[in-house]
């Protein structure tokens, strides 16, 4: 229960924060950027509400971030050019 109002509360306020993002950076820096910014803050956002909720539930994610970042640098180092 305490996940589900957790999840419910954090897409509330990230909504809320991305409503604003928009409509206090658009007057002074564009609205492509602003909607750029809004972008990042919501990527980062929904991830850390992931990782809270999964706290919630206990749920162990070690074994799942070890993993990612593995295939991140060896996908990195793949892609690069000789």
């Amino acid at each position: 229960m305490i996940a589900l109002i957790t999840l419910g509360a954090g897409y509330v306020l990230i909504t809320y924060v991305n409503v604003m993002i928009v409509r206090f950076l658009s007057p002074s820096i564009g609205k492509s950027k602003a909607v750029t910014i809004k972008y990042l803050f919501s990527l980062v956002a929904y991830l850390s509400l992931a990782f809270v909720v999964f706290s919630v539930l206990k749920l162990n994610l070690e074994g799942l971030l070890v993993g990612s970042a593995f295939t991140g640098i060896v996908l990195g180092l793949a892609a690069q050019t000789v």
